[in-house]
């Protein structure tokens, strides 16, 4: 669940912004060469070396850890500048969010459990949760376990997300999703979702009669020896010294997230377990360890931990990621797909397959990859979200690894179309034309309870000269200025006490519709109306 506006924002339009890269490798791969490397591991680690202090500071990264694996050992482990703002050095073993990353847990999990015989991949959700329903009664009925991890759901990208920043916990967002309109047919197109799962690691927690955190530590963690990963959730990690802090870039300055967050923290308590699509966290050194075990397809020294069947079912596509490239150059082949929590690419480094994830979010950014036939691999981890820095080195390693030509600057590449999301920002930061403040206006008329079906109750009072209006489980307080033509302008306080928004102020334009006689009908909130789901029907009059 993402729970700061800012990363939430930004991960739509630097996904889009990827997709664009994308593009650009399938449309100039057939001009490019790949070759076994002349120069020596020696030199391309050195090459690198210098490549990423360059990206790092060209990206304003404060601290980053990277590990590379090949033929089942680690051959690189180095961190690189600062974890907290003390000036505390990182190192291979700091630990730094996943996120998103988290996902190739959780399917490993799954196919663990189906090794013992609890389900099989085709086991229907129904199930196993009775209670599972979705808004078309026939992807409901089909829904089977390995559609959790599978982002084939039909859903709108990210359908859920936001509902984490107000503390929804994870059964009810669950129950929401009978209520969410798809964009597609279920198993036809490829969208990109958090809460399945995290649905998924309820599952997993609830066959096993443990937590999600125990389990993955049992039967993970302690094999593989990954003495430093965490799921968040877990009372030691919060113990632990050799862990990053987070950062935000934004408008040319550097920020730091506290420490020791009262809100995150209410946000897990009220979450209750939704860990398993992005709350584990670990290191370079393990996560390399995580490679080397995938890269060998369930077994870890002669034993097979996971069956090899299901290992292979993980790494194979399950969802076409459809692209404009592959419509464009390749005759609408599609060469792009998502496995059962690993993206799966089959052009970029023709004729070798790429298996990766990235992670990002609050303070964190992070990507794993390797290359299966060359069993080599390398794990990025900082500690910004919104930079391009995992992107731009391991595309830049892998680059240097293949002898690929032309060599690229993806780092330049990258900071290139991040200049048109910075000018996004920009515009988006103005104050919205329609919002001008007035100061005589009838508050009270506007106090009530208003309600949807995805996000419940929200209660709006008069507060002196504005109203206040109170979202989810957390209890989070908006402050509504009134302006012309019935619309308010919404203000949330930074959560985490830092001088950041949390949101735009074009999202937090609300405006009101009213019946006949006047009264208030309905309230809309741009912020949570991506999906159609922030239009509030008034209830009650407080």
């Amino acid at each position: 669940m993402k729970i700061f506006l800012m990363s939430f924002t930004k991960a739509k339009s630097l996904r889009l912004i990827l997709a664009g890269l994308i593009a650009v490798a399938f449309s100039s791969c057939f001009a490019e060469n790949i070759t076994d490397s002349k120069m020596s591991m020696k030199e391309i680690l050195s090459k690198f070396t210098t490549y990423a202090m360059q990206t790092q500071k060209e990206w304003h990264v404060p601290g980053m850890a990277i590990a590379i694996v090949q033929d089942n050992k680690i051959i690189y482990a180095k961190g690189f500048g600062e974890r907290n703002t003390k000036g505390a050095l990182v190192t291979p073993d700091t630990i730094f969010s996943i996120a998103s990353c988290t996902k190739s847990f959780t399917a490993a999990l799954l196919a663990i459990q189906i090794d013992q015989g609890k389900y099989t991949w085709n086991t229907k959700i129904t199930k196993l949760y009775p209670a599972f329903k979705l808004y078309d009664p026939e992807a409901t009925k089909e829904f089977e376990m390995r559609d959790l991890i599978a982002h084939d759901s039909g859903l709108p990208e990210d359908a859920t997300d936001t509902m984490g920043s107000f503390g929804y916990s994870l059964e009810h967002i669950i129950y929401s999703l009978r209520f969410i309109k798809p964009v597609s047919k279920f198993r036809t197109q490829f969208s990109y979702e958090d809460i399945f799962p995290a649905f998924a690691g309820k599952l997993i927690a609830d066959t096993a009669h443990q937590k999600y955190s125990v389990f993955l530590r049992q039967q993970l963690l302690v094999p593989l020896d990954m003495r430093h990963t965490y799921v968040e959730s877990e009372t030691k990690l919060h113990l632990l010294k050799n862990v990053s802090q987070r950062f935000e870039y934004f408008s040319g300055k550097i920020y730091s997230y506290p420490k020791n967050s009262a809100y995150a923290a209410k946000l897990e308590t009220l979450e209750k377990g939704a860990n398993a699509s992005g709350g584990i966290k670990s290191s370079a050194r393990d996560m390399a360890k995580w490679l080397i075990f995938n890269m060998n397809n369930g077994e870890i020294r002669g034993k097979q931990l996971i069956g090899k069947k299901n290992m292979e079912f993980i790494h194979s596509p399950q969802t076409a990621i459809k692209t404009s490239s592959a419509d464009d150059n390749l005759n609408g082949e599609t060469e792009k797909f998502y496995g059962e929590g690993w993206f799966i690419d089959t052009q970029e480094y023709k004729p070798y397959v790429t298996l990766y994830h990235s992670g990002g979010g609050r303070g964190m950014h992070a990507l794993m990859a390797y290359i299966p036939a060359k069993k080599i691999g390398i794990v990025i981890l900082t500690n910004t979200w919104g930079n391009k820095v995992p992107e731009a080195l391991y595309q830049k390693f892998f680059d240097l690894y293949l002898n690929k030509t032309p060599l690229e600057d993806w780092s330049k590449i990258y900071l290139q179309q991040e200049k048109k999301f910075t000018n996004y920002v920009k515009k988006a930061m103005s104050t919205p034309d329609q919002c001008q403040v007035i100061k005589k206006i009838n508050l009270k008329k506007y106090a009530g309870i208003y309600h949807n079906l995805v996000y419940g109750n929200l209660v709006m009072a008069k507060k002196g000269n504005h109203l206040t209006l109170k979202i989810g489980p957390a209890n989070i307080v908006w402050k509504l200025t009134p302006c012309k033509n019935n619309i308010f302008q919404a203000y949330w306080k930074n959560e985490y006490g830092m001088n950041l928004p949390m949101f735009f102020p074009k999202q937090g334009v609300i405006h009101f519709t009213f019946k006949k006689n006047g009264d208030v009908n309905t309230m809309i909130i741009p912020y949570l109306n991506d999906n159609g789901h922030g239009v509030f029907v008034r209830r009650k009059i407080c």
